[in-house]
């Protein structure tokens, strides 16, 4: 995995030759003389067959399927794929590249795990027999490989993330995949040192159990590392409250809004915190999403704690505001800050239902 990967990524036309002949191929490249080579084209479209088989394994697990095919006569060639890994059609776009890095990543075993980074599913709004889930990657770019650009005067990081979403029975029902690539002048290098690149995409997901296998490659740095996440989806009664969320930073909203988000609020886009040990210094947010029953006629009320070293010391109780024209209310409230070990809770009372949610955070010291 490690060699034929680190070949790929750092020579695209090794990435040609590599999909052409694992697909029975071949490339032509680096001539000027294709007299013979065409030839050899159109020999093997004038003398070949084509045979098509369906898979015994029909379970789309994301594994990678070898083929092989026998001949019983000596005079005949065959040209044929090495094999394919089973994903489904899902996701927003086609299998890229970098997809399929962390596709062999995932189907390593042991799992790598070359570099640390955060992976978690953040539960939002629950309706028409789905809930959403909100995706979220968090890598330190200090573990990323910064591949020099001497003459240019800039350094190079490329990371490709990937998380399949599979059912209990194994089998793929949601496909998060995003590639970045980035050049930094050498002058702001030093100052990514803290830094994190982050991600986060929503599915919908059925009632059920669901194993989340995450999976980023280093693509500068020949390198993966993979996680696992397990989710239990059940469905909820009454007003709705969504997964609490501690806030990095708010930005402007500089494109449409985009409804499926749920990490937006009017103009403007929170960033999370994927972990909940936070650095030296941190001034978190809490964030989190009501949803009020719409069959109830009592205005929903809200309950905050915050509590430092198990004993409460901020209490907020207040009256939610209307919903937007979603049907939810986004809130975000400043947390407690300064070193030492946090937990938050959040009650949502509307009629005789209730809904409770905590996220315990610790700030480390200077």
């Amino acid at each position: 995995f490690r060699s034929r990967f680190g070949v790929l990524s750092a020579n695209k036309q090794e990435a040609l030759r590599e999909l052409s002949e694992s697909t029975g191929g071949f490339i032509i490249a680096n001539t000027n003389n294709t007299e013979k080579l065409l030839a050899r084209v159109m020999e093997d479209v004038d003398t070949h067959y084509e045979l098509a088989y369906r898979p015994a394994a029909a379970a789309n697990d994301g594994h990678f399927r070898k083929i092989e095919v026998k001949l019983a006569r000596a005079d005949l060639r065959v040209q044929t794929r090495g094999g394919y890994f089973a994903v489904p059609e899902t996701g927003d776009s086609p299998l890229t590249p970098g997809d399929f890095a962390g596709l062999r990543a995932l189907d390593t075993r042991p799992l790598p795990h070359a570099f640390d980074f955060g992976s978690k599913a953040f539960r939002f709004r629950s309706e028409k027999g789905t809930s959403q889930y909100a995706i979220a990657f968090e890598v330190p770019i200090s573990n990323l490989t910064a591949t020099a650009e001497v003459v240019e005067k800039k350094h190079r990081f490329h990371a490709s993330l990937l998380a399949l979403v599979k059912n209990a029975q194994g089998e793929i029902v949601e496909r998060v995949s995003k590639d970045v690539p980035s050049d930094v002048s050498d002058r702001y290098l030093p100052a990514l040192g803290t830094e994190t690149m982050t991600y986060e995409h929503a599915v919908n997901l059925a009632p059920g159990h669901y194993t989340i296998e995450v999976a980023v490659a280093d693509q500068e740095g020949n390198r993966a590392s993979t996680n696992i996440l397990q989710i239990e989806n059940r469905e909820q009664q009454g007003p709705g409250l969504s997964d609490i969320v501690l806030v990095h930073r708010v930005q402007d909203l500089t494109r449409a809004p985009d409804v499926s988000d749920p990490f937006e609020i009017p103009g403007k886009r929170v960033q999370p915190f994927v972990t909940t040990a936070l650095p030296a210094g941190a001034k978190p947010s809490v964030y989190f999403v009501v949803y009020p029953d719409k069959e109830s006629g009592e205005i929903p009320s809200l309950r905050a704690q915050f509590l430092r070293d198990g004993r409460v010391v901020a209490t907020q109780e207040s009256v939610l505001p209307q919903p937007d024209s979603s049907g939810s209310v986004p809130m975000a409230i400043q947390a407690i800050a300064g070193p030492g070990d946090y937990e938050v809770r959040i009650t949502v009372e509307q009629g005789r239902g209730s809904v409770p949610r905590s996220l315990k955070y610790t700030i480390a010291a200077k």
